[in-house]
């Protein structure tokens, strides 16, 4: 049998939503606690994916839940700083893209999750979307060419 991972979400606002959604959504993914400053946000996405761990401080979550991946679909501005205090206790992170503001930034993170010995996974949420489902759909047809490469 395959592992269930257990999610965290940290930020409720459209991204975090559509990323609660999504790993509801997945088979292998269990979303055990929500996270935001605003409790609106918080309750409504919370009421409507059945997710009653519900938490303004994210320190307090990560040591309560002990997700196995905590999403951090926050604005860019805040990925370098959520993302370290989340790598300190050694959980897995899908950070929104960009991963940080400057390499420097995006260096310290890898090196952290290394030391951790875990991982940083970078969400780009557009590659399952409306446009490459229509390339893949175009390419399956035969109305473009072979796929030569993916670049990321």
């Amino acid at each position: 049998m395959m592992k269930t991972y257990r999610v965290a979400i940290l930020g409720c606002r459209g991204r975090g939503a559509a990323a609660a959604r999504a790993y509801a959504a997945h088979a292998r993914t269990e979303i055990v606690a929500l996270c935001d400053l605003l409790p609106e946000r918080l309750h409504a996405l919370g009421d409507e994916l059945n997710v009653t761990a519900r938490y303004k401080d994210f320190h307090q979550m990560i040591r309560t839940e002990s997700p196995d991946i905590v999403a951090i679909p926050t604005a860019t501005e805040l990925h370098y700083q959520l993302s370290m205090a989340v790598l300190e206790y050694g959980v897995r992170i899908d950070v929104e893209k960009p991963i940080c503001t400057d390499l420097s930034e995006s260096d310290q993170l890898l090196a952290l999750a290394k030391e951790k010995n875990t991982r940083i996974a970078l969400h780009h949420q557009g590659r399952c979307g409306a446009a490459m489902k229509a390339v893949k759909a175009a390419m399956e047809a035969g109305k473009i060419g072979q796929l030569q490469s993916v670049a990321g």
